[in-house]
C-alpha cells in the first residue's frame, strides 16, 4: 500500500511539473511591448524611398532597418513589406522569427498594416504561435530554438506591412 501511495504521489508531481514546463516553454522569453527601446535612432522612411527592383514572391522590402546596441546586447529590426500582387498577399502576410530562449529574448513592438495611408494595429499576442523549431531532430540534433509565428488576416494587394 505504501508503494502505491508513493507511486501516485510521484506520478502527480511528474504531471504537475510537466504541465508547468510545457506552459512556460510556449511563451518562453517572448514578449509584446508597445514602446520601442529609448536608444533607437528614428529613421524617416520617406527620406530614403526604395524602388521595387527586388520583387520576390509578390512583394518587396521597402525598408530594412537593423540597429544594434553593443553594450546592452540588443538588436532592433524594422521592416516594411510592400504587397504588389496576389502572391504577395500570401507570402508576405506570414511573420516568423526564430530565436533561442536560452540566451535571447524576443520582443515585438509593432506590427502595423498600412492601407490607403491608414494604419491598423495587428500586434496581438494571442494570435502568435510559439513553435519549437527542431528541424534536425531526426539526426538527434537538438537546437532548442523556437519560432514566433503569426499569420496576418485581411491583407490585400497594395498594403504595406510594417
Amino acid at each position: 500500500m505504501y508503494k502505491n501511495t508513493l507511486t501516485r504521489v510521484l506520478l502527480i508531481v511528474l504531471i504537475v511539473c510537466t504541465n508547468r514546463f510545457l506552459s512556460t516553454a510556449q511563451g518562453k522569453n517572448f514578449f509584446i511591448s508597445k514602446t520601442a527601446p529609448s536608444w533607437i535612432v528614428k529613421v524617416d522612411q520617406d527620406r530614403y524611398p526604395r524602388a521595387p527592383e527586388e520583387v520576390s514572391d509578390g512583394y518587396y522590402v521597402s525598408l530594412w532597418e537593423d540597429q544594434n546596441h553593443v553594450e546592452l546586447h540588443e538588436n532592433y529590426k524594422h521592416v516594411f513589406r510592400e504587397i504588389i500582387s496576389d502572391a504577395g498577399v500570401q507570402n508576405a502576410s506570414e511573420i516568423s522569427v526564430t530565436y533561442d530562449p536560452t540566451f535571447q529574448k524576443l520582443i515585438f513592438h509593432n506590427i502595423t498594416v498600412w492601407r490607403n495611408g491608414h494604419p491598423t494595429d495587428k500586434l496581438d499576442r494571442a494570435k502568435f504561435k510559439i513553435l519549437q523549431n527542431e528541424k534536425e531532430l531526426s539526426k538527434f540534433i537538438y537546437s532548442g530554438t523556437f519560432d514566433a509565428y503569426l499569420i496576418l488576416d485581411d491583407i490585400r494587394k497594395g498594403d504595406r506591412i510594417e
